[in-house]
């Protein structure tokens, strides 16, 4: 897989030919990721004035409290750019391994999360999202933030060693995103390379905005006939549940 078109992954474009429409399709399904959103707009119109090729995001981490569909956007962030995407759950990692890989030494070793998104996918650019940075424990003999931040910094990320594999390669264009409920509690250097964007509980009218879409996409997914009328959806965001208990309530309605 690592050999595959001799090594060579190109930085993938967002799957639209109308970006800026695009950027206001993703506002309508996330009316709370503003400011995440104007972070992306922000590197790709930079992208856009020095050619795509220099194209890098700063590593993003959304903060906000659970249940506010930080994981979804990540996975809706990758599906619209069209690249491959992968997760790590900092909060049961065993230390930096999950990122970087088990040494060779080991009788099973493997390769880290972040080799394995560029030799399985096509991009230059996949996304990894660190979810629950802020309750990142594991094996402390190697710490999970010394195999991360690496990775953050792109002088440093272009010659990235996986330790089961020992090769380096260049993983400066993969975008990291992370979440975490509660900022304070990462470490500085880690908190120093990110861009820090702070991600609200829906109000009312954004909750009504995501539950009929999330309505509207569940009927579709199991083609369900059933129309959920606006009075219902109403009910549902006047009752301060989160985007996650949306859904559920949804499927289970549907």
């Amino acid at each position: 897989k690592m050999l595959r078109n001799t090594g060579y992954r190109r930085l993938r474009q967002p799957n639209h030919l109308d970006v800026a429409a695009a950027f206001g399709e993703l506002r309508s399904m996330f009316p709370n990721f503003e400011a995440a959103i104007s972070e992306l707009e922000c590197a790709w119109a930079l992208a856009q004035e020095s050619g795509i090729t220099s194209f890098h995001l700063t590593p993003l981490l959304l903060d906000g409290p659970p249940g506010i569909g930080k994981t979804f956007f990540a996975e809706e962030l990758a599906a619209w750019w069209d690249v491959s995407f992968g997760s790590i759950d900092a909060a049961s990692a065993q230390g930096g391994f999950e990122i970087i890989g088990t040494s060779s030494h080991y009788s099973n070793s493997q390769a880290g999360r972040v080799f394995s998104l560029l030799a399985d996918g096509e991009a230059a650019n996949p996304l990894l999202l660190i979810d629950e940075l802020d309750k990142s424990g594991g094996d402390q003999r190697y710490p999970f933030a010394d195999a991360l931040l690496p990775l953050l910094e792109p002088r440093t990320a272009k010659r990235f060693e996986d330790s089961a594999l020992r090769i380096l390669f260049d993983a400066s264009k993969v975008m990291i995103m992370a979440t975490s409920n509660d900022a304070h509690r990462i470490s500085e250097p880690l908190l120093s390379r990110m861009q820090v964007v702070s991600v609200p509980a829906p109000d009312a009218a954004q909750r009504f905005q995501m539950a009929r879409r999330i309505a509207d996409h569940e009927s579709m997914m199991i083609k369900s006939k059933l129309d959920i009328s606006d009075d219902a959806i109403a009910k549902l965001a006047e009752s301060d549940v989160s985007p996650r208990e949306i859904k559920k309530i949804v499927r289970r309605g549907i």
